[in-house]
């Protein structure tokens, strides 16, 4: 999925009616907490919730600054990475994805940030039925992620390119079986 906008740290209430902050972001006009490792991002106190939206700007700002891959180099980091099956899309919309937080070592992660910024780079328009999309192809597959304005991303999807078809200067999604 694609994003716009901005997150920021704000209060949430959650389901039980627990008051906490939240890294937030408004899509559609309805603010929503992001999540990481699939569970909301809030936290018991403003302090703890400013502390981790400072320790992710620093996160996005070396995203930002790191040197895209060439094509050669990021075939080897596709290659060389363990993408896990999303099982749970497997009738609609199958793929595979890398999560950064998965990955145990820095250089590793460095990695991740560097085929972000690869993506950011070369990626094409395109959508995902209604809902626009950027992809980076490379190979067999085409790459995405959701972007933030001033948030790191934390996974990558890949997909076969025979699910995309190129029409009108776009590339889209088709539900098809692999």
């Amino acid at each position: 999925m694609s994003y716009s906008g901005k997150c920021y740290v704000g209060p949430w209430i959650d389901k039980e009616g627990n008051l906490g902050y939240g890294i937030l972001v408004d899509e559609r006009g309805k603010p929503r907490p992001l999540s990481l490792n699939w569970k909301d991002m809030v936290y018991p106190t403003l302090e703890e919730a400013n502390e981790t939206f400072t320790r992710f700007m620093e996160e996005k700002k070396r995203e930002i600054a790191a040197k895209p891959y060439t094509e050669s180099e990021a075939i080897q980091f596709v290659e060389s990475q363990y993408w896990i099956w999303a099982s749970s899309y497997a009738n609609t919309a199958p793929h595979e994805y890398l999560a950064k937080y998965k990955m145990k070592y820095i250089e590793d992660r460095l990695d991740f940030e560097r085929f972000i910024s690869t993506m950011k780079w070369f990626s094409k328009p395109g959508y995902f039925y209604s809902r626009k999309n950027e992809y980076y192809i490379l190979g067999d597959y085409y790459y995405w992620t959701g972007w933030f304005d001033n948030f790191p991303c934390d996974l990558i999807n890949r997909g076969h390119i025979s699910q995309l078809t190129y029409r009108d200067g776009y590339y889209h999604y088709e539900r098809k079986k692999i």
